[in-house]
Formats: structure tokens, sequence, C-alpha cells
């Protein structure tokens, strides 16, 4: 086959959907919903940003966190907490119990304040954002306040220009001098009947 040959496949068109009616919603570290399958693992990790889990799995693990980034970090962020997550969960889950047994013992000493802090920056973020709806909702408010009084302003100044000019025509009318009436008409002098 020449390799400058444009080669041919067919689709099926089947798209595949996982079945996720056993996965938790939970928040993301940017703040977006996100679907975790609910193991120990992502339970740990839910909403920690890409630079905690690399600093927490390295510990957990014992692999330097440059190590896990030069091997990792080409690939997109969701792959890479992917990966970083499988790699705890295949030594807790692996044949070597000496290594399961040291990655549970780190997890166990390291889980406490990896959380502390994960969720300390989410309460954080999420009072940011409140205080932010909170603020832009009151701005609102006060943009609609503002627009209003000027609706409002405008329709009490046009009603005064309009009082003020009838108030100036009843007053020129008042003071223009009233027209004299007609004389009144007197009727003409009928002829005098003719003889027939």
């Amino acid at each position: 086959m020449n390799e400058n040959q444009d080669i041919a496949v067919e689709t099926t068109g089947t798209t595949i959907r996982p079945d996720v009616s056993r996965y938790q919603n939970v928040r993301a570290a940017s703040g977006a919903a996100s679907k975790i399958c609910g193991d120990e693992v992502s339970v740990l990790l839910a909403g920690a940003t890409l630079d905690e889990v690399y600093s927490f799995v390295s510990g957990v693990v014992g692999i330097d966190e440059p190590d896990l980034r030069s091997k990792y970090g080409d690939k997109n962020p969701g792959q890479q907490r992917m990966f970083l997550g499988n790699l705890v969960r295949g030594g807790l889950n692996g044949k070597n119990e000496e290594k399961a047994e040291r990655i549970r013992n780190n997890i166990n000493q390291l889980h406490a304040s990896f959380r502390a802090g994960v969720d300390a920056r989410l309460k954080e973020a999420e009072a940011q954002k409140e205080a932010e709806a909170k603020a832009k909702a009151e701005a609102k408010e006060a943009a609609k306040a503002a627009k209003e009084a000027e609706r409002k302003a405008k329709a009490e100044a046009k009603a005064a220009a309009k009082r003020e000019a009838a108030e100036a025509k009843a007053a020129a009318k008042a003071a223009a001098p009233k027209p004299k009436a007609p004389a009144p008409k007197v009727a003409a002098p009928k002829a005098p009947a003719q003889p027939q």
C-alpha cells in the first residue's frame, strides 16, 4: 500500500455513553459540577486543584513531584488527575502488600491536612462567589432604582412643564384685551309693499 494513499474508515455511528447513575456529584476545584465514581481515592481528591493532587500523590506514593509532572504533564488536566488517582489506586490494590501498606499509612498520615487545605480553599471560593453574586445583585438593584428615579424625575418635569404652559396660556388669555362685542345689527327697513 502506498504511504500517501488515504485510508477510508467506516464508522458505525455508535456513541458510547457510560453508566453514571452510580456516580456522585461534586464540585471541581474550578467550581464547576463534576462526577466521581465515589471510591476512596476519588472522594479524597474531590475538589483539589491539579497542583494539590500532584503534591498529595507525590507524598503518598513516594515519587518526587517533578518526576510525576514530567511523566504526566503533557496530558490534559483531566487525564493527569486520572493517571495520578490510578497511580494511588494501583498501589493500594496491587499485589505488593508492603507497597499497599506504605501507601495506606501515607494516606492516613496526609489525609487530614490535605483535606483541610482543600476544604478551606473551597469554602473561601464559595464565600467569594456568594459575595460577588450579592454585590452584582445589589448593583443591579441600584441601577434599577436609579433608572426608576430618572424615569420618575422626567415624568414630573414633563408634568410641571405642561402645567406651567397651561398656566401661562391661562394668564395670557386673562391679560389679553377682550374683543368688543360687535354692534347689534340693525335690520334694514322693509320696502313698502308694491301695489299689484
